[in-house]
């Protein structure tokens, strides 16, 4: 089944629970620039991410998502150049960044602009956010995730 680049991102929006709350601002979107979502660190970035969540406490982690309808091809590298230019963007005012290439049917994570894995599925926020707590992937985490 074809899904559009807009059907995948609010389904990664559902997945990712991309959601503000009191600790981050996290959402999708096609129209919101770099420089609206804090232009005091990204003063005149016109860059748009398709989904970010970028957490009050700068010493966290931020996500980036960069989504493609699933006709798409996730390996492929202009996609992934965009989304690492978006991670580089990011860095600007996070240490660490986790990227996250999407089109509906697989994806690609990556761990600031170094791939962390590709997979077939995406999960909640707190998963990716953990990332640089664990260092490895938490099977026992993915399973519990998939099972809710």
């Amino acid at each position: 089944m074809y899904l559009t680049e807009d059907q995948v991102r609010d389904e990664a929006r559902k997945f990712l629970n991309f959601y503000d709350d009191e600790n981050a601002k996290s959402n999708v979107g096609q129209l919101t620039t770099f420089n609206q979502l804090d232009g005091y660190y990204w003063g005149g970035v016109a860059d748009k991410p398709d989904g970010w969540c970028l957490p009050n406490d700068k010493s966290l982690p931020a996500i980036i998502l960069e989504t493609k309808n699933s006709k798409e091809n996730v390996t492929n590298k202009k996609w992934q150049n965009e989304l690492i230019k978006n991670i580089e963007i990011t860095k600007k005012k996070y240490n660490k960044v986790i990227g996250i290439l999407y089109n509906g049917l697989e994806a690609i994570v990556y761990k600031d602009d170094k791939i962390y894995t590709q997979t077939t599925e995406i999960l909640d926020k707190d998963y990716y956010l953990n990332l640089y707590e664990t260092g490895d992937i938490p099977k026992k985490q993915i399973y519990e995730a998939t099972k809710r």
